[in-house]
């Protein structure tokens, strides 16, 4: 509902090419951004978009209007997401959030307030960036089945069998393609490396979103 990109815009943009919507995401600071690859990255998130609307509502001492940053559409979920720095954070924003919170339960929908304490906790951040960076590239549709079959038929195979360490490695390329799609999970809240095992079937690892888990 926002431009964010126009000539004479107060601030600049910061941008994010989104693999899961195939088009440039606008965002008006670096945590925007963080926030807009967390989403990308998430395999749960089947839709996101930033801007989205205007909610118009009432809030003493009167009517109000607000653009969240991000609309998100998940498997289990629909929710707009505010995102500030904890600084930035006052009584008005406060209210406005346990205001839009109680109302839009009432139609099905979910109101976050995002901070950097949510976003860089950890290392869901850093996994999505890693994720992004090198998967980038569909597999061939026969080696996504034997891998996953190879995957579900180990006890124990991790990232260092498809050669993590090796920044060229077309098998890893197309891995991060696999675990972006969900098709195959490892566990983001820890460090990525070599020795991360892989899975098929856990239901337990929440793919990205650390305020989720």
């Amino acid at each position: 509902m926002r431009r964010l990109v126009h000539r004479g815009a107060p601030r600049p943009a910061s941008k994010l090419a989104s693999l899961k919507l195939k088009r440039t995401v606008q965002c008006e600071s670096r945590l925007e951004v963080e926030v807009a690859m967390l989403l990308d990255a998430s395999p749960g998130v089947t839709h996101f978009a930033e801007q989205p609307a205007t909610l118009y509502f009432l809030d003493n001492p009167g009517p109000r209007l607000h653009v969240p940053d991000f609309l998100v559409q998940a498997d289990a979920s629909r929710e707009f997401i505010e995102v500030k720095f904890e600084t930035d954070i006052d009584d008005e924003i406060r209210s406005r959030t346990a205001r839009l919170t109680t109302l839009l339960k009432s139609y099905g929908w979910r109101y976050r307030l995002v901070t950097e304490s949510d976003v860089r906790t950890g290392y869901a951040l850093e996994s999505a960036e890693k994720l992004l960076r090198r998967g980038r590239q569909r597999p061939p549709e026969h080696w996504s089945l034997a891998t996953f079959e190879r995957i579900r038929m180990s006890e124990a195979i991790t990232l260092g069998a498809f050669g993590w360490d090796d920044p060229g490695s077309p098998e890893i390329a197309w891995l991060c393609h696999e675990i972006l799609a969900g098709t195959i999970q490892v566990d983001r809240t820890r460090k990525l490396g070599p020795e991360s095992q892989l899975y098929v079937e856990r239901n337990d690892l929440k793919g990205g979103l650390p305020w989720l888990v």
